[in-house]
């Protein structure tokens, strides 16, 4: 079982899903999400609140996976790589870009 995880989009989403409706577009290595984002109410009051999920990954396959879902049968290589679920200390390191108007200006982040 792989201790590291890495996901380039190199070659297509790999399994990442950014929306329910529509397949997660990449260009160039580059995965792009766009609002309207998908609301995880798994995590509602009481909890932490209803979450926006800009980008999410299965961690594991089954038959029972949601058929709403974009890209069920797309190669997720997470899970071909038979990474362990237990993310227990997990270190996450994300390389993020965009662009967002404040006060009329824009700005390339």
């Amino acid at each position: 079982m792989p201790s590291k995880y890495t996901e380039t989009f190199d070659d297509g989403p790999g399994g990442w899903v950014a929306d329910l409706r529509s397949p997660l577009p990449v260009w160039d290595g580059v995965a792009y999400c766009y609002s309207p984002w998908s609301v995880d109410a798994n995590h509602a009051p009481p909890g932490a609140g209803y979450l926006h999920l800009l980008m999410y990954l299965h961690t594991r396959t089954t038959e029972s996976q949601c058929p709403a879902d974009a890209e069920p049968r797309v190669a997720n290589r997470f899970v071909e790589q038979g990474c362990s679920t237990n993310l227990t200390n997990a270190k996450l390191t994300v390389r993020l870009r965009g662009a967002m108007t404040l006060a009329g200006r824009c700005c390339i982040c």
